[in-house]
């Protein structure tokens, strides 16, 4: 089908973003631990130069002292020549010097390191904002990532319900065909060759009511007979298209009706029970309530080897529920979301519940099969009251 090629072109256009996306998140996640790697590694080397600035500038202030000292010294040796030699004055003044020249490249060794930790300290606000912004490209590309990942997931999903909706629609309309079909069948195999035959008794009477009344009364009493058969026959397929008492007397009524006939029919033990006030409910409500009861039955009859089952009603202020259950063996529930063709019965119950906008919740094991349909009230009217 068209839309299945779709659906799976689809499935590779999202493969591919996700993946593009995925790369993406793997080159900033790269991005972001080598920006914290260097970031630290400023910080390690800030701090050893920090060190080493407390250091120097330490050792500054000693020699600075020292420098005083020794230019102190140097000032009183030489005002006092009757004291000190010419040897005292060269000593002094060779100390004093050692102390300036040392004093000095000290000094130039502060400022390159002082210079140093002011350079690194930019780095280090630098590569911090850095890291921030890309700590801050990360989150936003890992939140597009989520929605784009949940989204075009979401539209794959969809197109995967267009599909199952469109294989639905024209199981829908096949299965119409069919139902037509198989009346003109009934019809023709049924009350139409009854009808003929009825005209043919008919025919017999009026040849023998004045030969042989005695026969002339046995046909006729055949002919009643054959008269209740076929109105029999008709109200079945009447039936078929509408449930007698549907319109009546309400949903509860016809489907009592129809699971004791159910009952009687496959000899499934089938328990009916209703909670709250009965309500009467809008023509499209109770028909899809009794179809969907009407189609978990028959799958109860056809697949689930159950012995018992279950339907409970329950009207409330809020809605209506509707529970299905038997003791069967169950069956993979994912047939919901991927029908096998030719099984569309569960698809079609969530549809006719979707199209009310109810809940519709299906559980199956080993052990049985649950489906509950909720379909809600509101403002006391039900949703679709006024369509």
């Amino acid at each position: 089908m068209i839309m299945s090629d779709s659906s799976k072109k689809i499935e590779v256009i999202v493969d591919r973003v996700l993946r593009s996306l995925e790369e993406s998140k793997e080159d900033i996640i790269s991005i972001v631990d080598n920006a914290e790697k260097e970031l630290n590694d400023i910080k390690n080397e800030l701090e050893s130069i920090k060190v080493r600035v407390n250091t120097i500038i330490d050792e500054v202030e000693e020699l600075e002292k020292r420098d005083r000292s020794a230019r102190y010294r140097l000032m009183v040796i030489s005002k006092d020549f009757n004291r000190y030699g010419e040897e005292d004055i060269k000593n002094a003044y060779d100390e004093a010097k050692d102390i300036q020249i040392k004093l000095m490249m000290k000094k130039q060794e502060e400022k390159i390191l002082i210079e140093n930790r002011n350079e690194l300290e930019r780095r280090l606000k630098k590569q911090d904002e850095l890291l921030e912004r890309a700590r801050h490209l990360y989150k936003n590309v890992d939140i597009a990532f989520k929605f784009l990942r949940d989204s075009l997931n979401n539209i794959n999903t969809q197109l995967v319900n267009f599909q199952n909706r469109e294989e639905l629609i024209f199981h829908v309309l096949r299965a119409q065909e069919d139902e037509r079909q198989k009346m003109e069948r009934d019809l023709h195999d049924g009350p139409v060759q009854d009808i003929a035959n009825l005209l043919y008794k008919v025919e017999i009477c009026q040849r023998l009511i004045n030969k042989d009344i005695g026969q002339a009364l046995e046909e006729l009493e055949g002919l009643k007979k054959a008269i209740k058969q076929c109105i029999k026959d008709l109200r079945g397929i009447i039936y078929e298209l509408k449930p007698h008492g549907l319109s009546e007397l309400g949903f509860i009524s016809a489907l009592k009706t129809y699971i004791s006939d159910f009952e009687m029919e496959t000899g499934i033990n089938t328990e009916m029970m209703v909670f709250g006030i009965e309500t009467r409910l809008d023509d499209e409500i109770e028909i899809a309530l009794f179809r969907i009861a009407q189609e978990c039955l028959s799958n109860i009859k056809k697949h689930s080897r159950a012995k018992n089952a279950c339907v409970r009603c329950e009207f409330t202020s809020s809605g209506v529920s509707l529970v299905i259950e038997d003791d069967g063996v169950g069956f993979d529930t994912d047939i919901v979301n991927n029908p096998i063709k030719g099984h569309y019965g569960l698809l079609g119950i969530r549809e006719r519940v979707a199209l009310l906008q109810g809940r519709c919740d299906i559980n199956s094991s080993s052990n049985g099969t649950k489906i509950s349909i909720n379909i809600p009230l509101y403002d006391g009217e039900f949703k679709n009251g006024e369509n």
